[in-house]
């Protein structure tokens, strides 16, 4: 049996596995979707739930009892979030300045370096804002997403009304991708729409602590017919931060059905590269863009790669690779840049130690 809002396993402050190997997953999908196959049938795929997957997990470890005011619960998001997202943007406006300057003229033609700077407080995730490195969208959506949803849990106050609010923005999120062509600051206007999968992720934390603890047999059958399910309610490409939804009742099932199907595969099998990954999602999500340019003026001086598919996972493959050392670095020297400290680092090697 489930309930709403239940009890979980993540209450008793263990990091769980299926989670980070869901992260891990879902962002190898980010840097395939982030390629020349994101119009590919196997790209069209990817763009049917990978993101909304991000938020869904989001929504899974949010706590409604977890901040005691709203300054609190700002300051740890502004923590967490934005910080983070300040350290990348800047990096990456400084590494933009390089490529502007030094780089192909004919791309840069149309972009102006001063909108390009305004670009890191607007934070609207489109090349005319944000070429400087647009995947960091995710994380001041992410931080609209969180506020949105704690005043929704806080003014709604039973689960039926949080559900029919959250159906409400699935609404407004829909008809703003309809009439509204101009994307919003923070995109308060994805978020309407992103906001539903983080809800349900929360709501219904009990119903997937059941699915991923199912038996193999259950989840190798389940995760088929949820696969079966997302192809055939993938009828278009669809893309979240663009606000390119197609059919409404087609999107939100895909989205679903492949939120389903990545969590029973994630609980269903054990890799440590995975979880590794997962893990470090937010470096990966912040540094593979800045990288796919010198990864691939390395495939090519090194000999071409013929084969589309080759060419682009390769390219995936050795941009994971050169991103490690990196994350090793951020993680044990610049902590801060995720919004950690020292502090809160060794606090956390010792919490591991306990729980071990």
């Amino acid at each position: 049996m489930f309930v709403l809002d239940g009890k979980s396993p993540i209450d008793s402050g263990k990091r769980l596995e299926w989670a980070d190997i869901a992260k891990g997953i879902a962002i190898i999908l980010v840097l395939v979707a982030h390629t020349p196959l994101e119009y590919d049938p196997i790209g069209i795929f990817i763009n049917s739930f990978h993101m909304a997957l991000f938020f869904a997990i989001s929504g899974f470890f949010y706590r409604t009892d977890a901040h005691p005011s709203f300054a609190a619960f700002l300051a740890k998001k502004a923590r967490t979030l934005l910080i983070p997202y300040v350290s990348f943007a800047t990096v990456s406006f400084l590494y933009f300045l390089l490529r502007y300057h030094f780089g192909d003229s004919a791309y840069y033609a149309d972009l102006s370096v001063m909108r390009q700077f305004f670009g890191i407080f607007y934070s609207a995730g489109i090349r005319e804002w944000m070429d400087f490195n647009l995947p960091l969208w995710f994380l001041t959506c992410l931080f609209s997403v969180e506020v949105i949803y704690y005043w929704i849990a806080r003014l709604a106050g039973s689960r039926v009304l949080i559900l029919y609010t959250l159906l409400t923005c699935s609404l407004l999120g829909y008809l703003d991708s309809v009439v509204n062509p101009y994307k919003l600051p923070w995109s308060l206007d994805v978020a309407m729409t992103a906001v539903v999968f983080f809800g349900l992720g929360h709501l219904f934390k009990s119903l997937i602590d059941y699915l991923v603890s199912l038996p193999l047999a259950a989840k190798i059958i389940g995760g088929l017919l949820f696969l079966g399910l997302n192809i055939a309610f993938t009828v278009q490409r669809v893309n979240l931060n663009m606000k390119l939804l197609g059919h409404y009742i087609d999107f939100y099932m895909a989205a679903i059905c492949g939120i389903v199907l990545c969590l029973l595969l994630s609980s269903a099998i054990r890799s440590k590269a995975l979880a590794y990954l997962g893990r470090n999602a937010l470096i990966i999500m912040a540094g593979h863009l800045p990288l796919f340019t010198i990864v691939s003026r390395l495939l090519v001086k090194f000999g071409p790669i013929t084969n589309t598919y080759a060419y682009e996972f390769t390219k995936v493959f050795v941009t994971l690779l050169l991103l490690l050392p990196i994350i090793y670095v951020i993680n044990h020297y610049f902590p801060f840049i995720l919004g950690r400290s020292f502090r809160l680092k060794i606090e956390s090697k010792i919490s591991k130690g306990m729980l071990s």
